[in-house]
């Protein structure tokens, strides 16, 4: 089985598109002359990212995990239908983002110098194989927006493998479960 049927939760849906236009509203508003009180709404446009994961996270375990999901899906089917839904559209994105992030790049490497095709070749390898979140300097090129499909890629790859002995775990298990990682979210967090 390729995919899970989509749960009709609309109110969820609502919520995720609201969510998505706060990011968008953050992203293409000027900073400059908006009032106060829009401003401290806008700004907090990356709440609405913690918001939207949250979400399609939720909506996934409805699918794949709730009383109507289809039963087990292998981690092969799971991955090809979630590359199949993200991958398409960011591709286009990446190819229409391409000229202006080379021409940047040769412009500030002085055409095409060993630096340039460094940079092209290492930012082409993070962005088109959806890693470039883990990779600081390429977070945010060539395709800026594109750094939350890389998390949300991330999210993917690690669904199939830990949904299942986290179902397994039961009510008491989950909630030892989320102590730990909190726990060890907190030290980690302080070693860092």
């Amino acid at each position: 089985m390729a995919s899970a049927p989509r749960p009709s939760l609309p109110a969820l849906t609502g919520l995720r598109f609201f969510a998505a236009l706060h990011v968008v509203a953050f992203h293409v508003t000027p900073r400059e002359g908006r009032p106060g009180w829009l401003g401290a709404l806008l700004d907090n446009g990356p709440a609405s990212v913690t918001l939207f994961f949250i979400l399609s996270g939720f909506v996934l375990a409805q699918a794949y995990l709730g009383s109507a999901s289809p039963g087990p899906v292998s981690r092969r089917a799971f991955w090809v239908a979630r590359l199949a839904r993200i991958y398409p559209v960011y591709l286009l994105g990446l190819v229409l983002e391409a000229p202006p992030f080379f021409l940047a790049v040769l412009r500030q490497e002085n055409g095409w110098t060993l630096p340039a095709l460094q940079r092209l070749l290492g930012v082409g390898a993070a962005v088109t194989s959806l890693t470039q979140a883990w990779i600081p300097p390429a977070a945010c090129a060539w395709n800026c927006p594109g750094w939350s499909l890389s998390a949300e890629a991330f999210f993917y790859l690690l669904f199939p493998v830990l949904a299942g002995p986290l179902v397994r775990l039961g009510a008491k298990g989950l909630g030892w479960a989320a102590v730990c990682l909190i726990a060890s979210s907190a030290l980690l967090y302080g070693l860092w």
